[in-house]
């Protein structure tokens, strides 16, 4: 079901639809709240938007999840990345 989501989700930030796209992420996380696969995309798709309360809250829930796998490393990378534009 949430690779049907992910495979969504791809298409309509094709379209650069990044509202809708990150709608749709919220609902994966409402389905699988421990699902880490391609919360990097949507890590993206909050730093593109500049939403960094939401990034914020992402990092902190996937380093809780599994703070070694890559999507976290990437997510985190894109945390300090916006921090920095606001310091």
């Amino acid at each position: 079901m949430t690779y049907s989501f992910n495979t969504l989700i791809t298409l309509i930030i094709l379209l650069l639809e990044y509202d809708l796209s990150q709608e749709n992420f919220e609902k994966i996380m409402t389905i699988d709240p421990y699902r880490l696969e391609n919360m990097d995309t949507f890590s993206n798709i909050l730093f593109i938007k500049e939403n960094f309360s939401e990034l914020v809250n992402l990092a902190y829930r996937c380093h809780e999840i599994d703070k070694y796998r890559p999507e976290t490393s990437c997510i985190i990378g894109n945390y300090y990345s916006l921090k920095s534009k606001f310091i």
